[in-house]
C-alpha cells in the first residue's frame, strides 16, 4: 500500500547529537580541563551534590561518567568518562589517558587554537574506589569466595547474592559484563554472583576470559589463577533467568 511520507525531526536530531563530554569547545555547564598526568583535554561538567554525573555521552561511548576530578584552585569536583582502554571512549576521537594506575579518563588531543584549560587533579579516594572492586582476579575480597564453576575454565571471585538476588555492581576496569545472581554452591545451596558474558571482550582488560557454562551464556573467569585457598565448587543456578542475562549482553554488544 502507499507509504506515509515522513521528515526528520531536526530538534530531536540535535538532541541526539549533542551531549556532555564532547570534544572542546565545551558546553555552557562544562569547563575545559587538563588533568594532571593525562594527555589532551576534556569537557567536564560539575558533579551534583550527591556526586552523580550527567549520563548523556558521545555516540559509541562505553566509559561510565564518574565524579573523579577536582579543580586544583577552587576545590570543586567535576565529572569525567572513566576508562581502561581506548575503545571505551567511543568513535569521536577521544583516547584513554591513564591517570591513576589502571584508571584512565577519556581525553581529546589539545587543539592549537584551544582556549586555556582549567588544571585538575584526580580525586585519590574516588580513584581508589574505581581501581578496587568485586570480581577481581584471585585472591578474593573478604566478602567473596574463590569459586570453580562447573564447565568453566579457570576460577573467579564470587560475592554472595543479596536477599533480593541483586549483586554488587562495582567491577574491574573496562568490564562490560553485567553482574548476575547465577551461581549456586553445590554443598550449601547458597547463591553467588558472577559476571555474565557472551564474549571475551566483555570481561575487561584484566586477563579474564568468557567461559561458556550454559549454551551461549558464559561467566568471566581467570585461567590459571592460583588457588590461594580451597575452591568452592559451583554450578549454574537452575532457576537463573538467563534470558535477562542474554538481553543485557545483546544491548551491550550493540
Amino acid at each position: 500500500k502507499p507509504s506515509t511520507p515522513m521528515t526528520i525531526n531536526n530538534q530531536a536530531v540535535e538532541t541526539q547529537s549533542a551531549s556532555h563530554y564532547e570534544k572542546p569547545p565545551c558546553g555552557s555547564d562544562e569547563v575545559q580541563a587538563q588533568v594532571q598526568g593525562a594527555n589532551g583535554t576534556l569537557c567536564a561538567p560539575q558533579c551534583a551534590s550527591d556526586s552523580s554525573c550527567p549520563t548523556d555521552k558521545p555516540a559509541g561511548t562505553l566509559a561510565p561518567a564518574k565524579c573523579l576530578l577536582q579543580d586544583s584552585a577552587s576545590g570543586k569536583k567535576y565529572c569525567a568518562l572513566v576508562c581502561a582502554a581506548d575503545f571505551m571512549c567511543g568513535v569521536s576521537g577521544a583516547k584513554c589517558s591513564k591517570v591513576a594506575g589502571p584508571v584512565g579518563v577519556c581525553t581529546y588531543p589539545t587543539a592549537v587554537t584551544s582556549k586555556p584549560s582549567t588544571p585538575m587533579t584526580v580525586d585519590k579516594e574516588a580513584a581508589e574506589t574505581e581501581s578496587a572492586s568485586h570480581y577481581e582476579k584471585p585472591p578474593c575480597g573478604s566478602d567473596e569466595v574463590q569459586a570453580q564453576v562447573q564447565g568453566a575454565n579457570g576460577t573467579l571471585c564470587a560475592p554472595q547474592c543479596a536477599s533480593d538476588s541483586s549483586c554488587p555492581t562495582d567491577k574491574p576496569a573496562g568490564t562490560l559484563a553485567p553482574a548476575k545472581c547465577l551461581l549456586q554452591d553445590s554443598a550449601s545451596g547458597k547463591k553467588y554472583c558472577a559476571l555474565v558474558c557472551a564474549a571475551d571482550f566483555m570481561c575487561g582488560v584484566s586477563g579474564a576470559k568468557c567461559s561458556k557454562v550454559a549454551g551461549p551464556v558464559g561467566v568471566c573467569t581467570y585461567p590459571g589463577a592460583s588457588a590461594s585457598k580451597m575452591l568452592t565448587p559451583m554450578a549454574v543456578e537452575a532457576e537463573a533467568d538467563t534470558s535477562i542475562a542474554l538481553e543485557d549482553q545483546a544491548s551491550l554488544v550493540i
